[in-house]
């Protein structure tokens, strides 16, 4: 480690390089301008920085905030106004991921249950390249058999080997093992923060994107691939782990950030769904009744691991552990 005082040669090297870069005319008026104009940019924001801007530009007012950041504070699982630091988010190099187990192996599905998170996904990484899925968080594995490993849950971004920017939940049963509802395209644009909500229940499964319902499995809303029933869902318990960032067989992983992903032991109504986006975790209907099964909540620049890899605070501990 460096000692806490520099040497003199390298304060000396450095006061010559500052006076050098001080003293240093540029060659014309024009250069001069241009590097005014270079001095006078304002700093590029941080992801956090825009996911709160993406909030605050809601352009319905339904979020009024007194502080910048949207963020969950471990230290405030009420969720008043004084959410957290602008720095919280975690990024996923579509390698990373973290296991969420429920105490004792008994799982965090039910029958009305609901996840939520921001997620901003990076996109294709060149021209003519496809993303395809974008894992926010699943119980079950990819792939269509019906079996016992494609029982359970997967919300991700992207339908399959493209670019749609749908937002999908999945779910697999004794007909199908990728039972699917989805957005219309462009609900989830690449590079942009986005609160997304699936909300299960007896009856049906909902998708919401920024606070809005956007899909309804039983209703016209959305585009589903339903064989074995939309109202009432068919959709059979699983108590695998949620891995968060990736599918559990290992693939489509979340190129990406995510923030405040959080699983619900209730289906959130839309007036709920529209708290948990805009930070009002007190004004939920029932807030007793409603504190999440997991809520995560990440420092900028770490990433998650494999299993919980120290990336993450499980805020607050009820019954669950990473």
């Amino acid at each position: 480690a460096a000692p806490v005082d520099a040497p003199p040669a390298a304060a000396a090297a450095t006061s010559a390089v500052a006076i050098a870069a001080a003293t240093a005319a540029p060659a014309t008026a024009a250069a001069a301008a241009a590097a005014a104009a270079a001095s006078q940019q304002p700093p590029t924001p941080t992801h956090a920085e825009e996911r709160a801007a993406a909030l605050a530009a809601l352009a319905d007012g339904r979020c009024d905030r007194s502080v910048a950041s949207p963020h969950f504070s471990p230290a405030n699982p009420g969720g008043s106004a004084a959410v957290g630091n602008a720095s919280r988010v975690a990024h996923f190099s579509g390698e990373q991921y973290f296991d969420v187990r429920a105490e004792g192996g008994g799982g965090f599905e039910r029958v009305a249950m609901s996840v939520t998170a921001w997620v901003r996904p990076a996109g294709p990484e060149g021209v003519g390249e496809s993303a395809s899925i974008q894992t926010v968080a699943s119980s079950k594995s990819s792939g269509c058999e019906a079996s016992a490993q494609h029982h359970g849950f997967a919300v991700f971004v992207n339908e399959w080997n493209t670019n749609s920017e749908q937002l999908y939940a999945s779910w697999g049963n004794g007909a199908s093992g990728c039972e699917e509802l989805a957005t219309s395209n462009g609900a989830v644009k690449a590079g942009v923060w986005t609160h997304v909500a699936a909300v299960f229940d007896e009856s049906a499964v909902r998708l919401y994107v920024n606070g809005k319902l956007a899909a309804d499995s039983a209703t016209a809303g959305g585009y589903r691939r339903i064989v074995g029933g939309r109202s009432p869902v068919e959709r059979p318990l699983s108590s695998h782990p949620v891995r968060v960032g990736m599918h559990p067989d290992g693939l489509h992983g979340l190129v990406g950030q995510l923030d405040e992903v959080s699983m619900w032991p209730v289906a959130l109504s839309a007036a709920d769904v529209e708290h948990v986006m805009c930070g009002r975790l007190a004004a939920l209907a029932d807030a007793s009744a409603l504190a999440p099964s997991f809520r995560f909540s990440f420092e900028d620049g770490g990433s998650s691991g494999g299993g919980s890899g120290g990336c993450c605070a499980l805020a607050p501990p009820v019954g669950g552990e990473a």
